[in-house]
């Protein structure tokens, strides 16, 4: 041992006398070598591993805002079917009730409040909400296009269809629901042979009533008035026709 390291230290003296350069081999420089090495993999580990993650990361984030804005326009379309129904059967109601109540002054000069909530109940609930899904309907299923022919099939489907349904309603329900208002006289078989009569004798008065006021202003309202805005429309144009109505039922 004592001659190894006699001779290395000559090799030195040797090496640095002659102008050149020794190296001795040393255990910390592998040490510093096998180091670099593994921080250099773990960086491209690392990299290569956000690289990876940053598409999925990505996929998410827009998947979650398509899921929010999803639920915002079902939010929003729900809210706006609600207010469309309410605020139809709203206007249905006073506009009936109150043309029957001038109805009845022009007419007979005396005012019947059972017969007017009975008209304006029935057009809450049938004119208000029935009608203005039923408008809804139609342009669901027969195009919202404003073409001449969609409108005269529109115009000819709700007369055919709704419009005999609905005049049958109003006189077969308003004297029924006048005829509950006074339980103690009240007496159900005479009230629907009433009701049948008043139909029977009526109802083609009111279908040529509906012809003469509807029919044009539906040719009209499919045209140029926007879908949310024609059972308001309709329920306006409703105070004409309950000033006939009115004395059919």
């Amino acid at each position: 041992m004592l001659m190894r390291s006699s001779f290395f230290a000559a090799a030195l003296l040797f090496g640095s006398a002659q102008g050149t350069k020794v190296f001795a081999p040393s255990p910390a420089l592998g040490v510093v070598r096998l180091t670099a090495a593994a921080a250099s993999a773990r960086s491209m580990f690392a990299s290569s591993r956000a690289a990876s993650e940053r598409p999925i990361s990505t996929v998410r984030l827009k998947k979650a805002t398509r899921d929010a804005s999803v639920g915002q326009s079902g939010s929003s379309s729900s809210n706006f079917d609600r207010n469309y129904l309410a605020r139809s059967a709203l206007c249905s109601c006073l506009l009936r009730g109150g043309s029957d109540i001038l109805s009845q002054a022009l007419g007979r000069g005396e005012l019947d409040l059972t017969h007017a909530a009975a008209m304006g109940t029935v057009g809450l609930l049938f004119s208000g909400i029935i009608g203005a899904a039923w408008l809804a309907l139609l342009e669901s299923r027969l195009g919202s296009g404003t073409e001449s022919r969609d409108i005269v099939r529109k115009a000819a489907v709700d007369y055919c269809f709704f419009a005999p349904l609905a005049n049958s309603i109003y006189l077969l329900f308003v004297p029924m629901l006048c005829a509950l208002s006074e339980p103690g006289t009240f007496d159900m078989t005479s009230s629907l042979c009433h009701s049948a009569s008043m139909w029977q004798a009526n109802f083609g008065s009111a279908m040529q009533l509906e012809a003469e006021i509807f029919v044009p202003f539906n040719l009209v309202a499919f045209r140029l008035i926007p879908p949310p805005l024609r059972p308001q429309a309709q329920a306006c144009m409703c105070c004409a026709y309950t000033l006939g109505l009115s004395s059919l039922c």
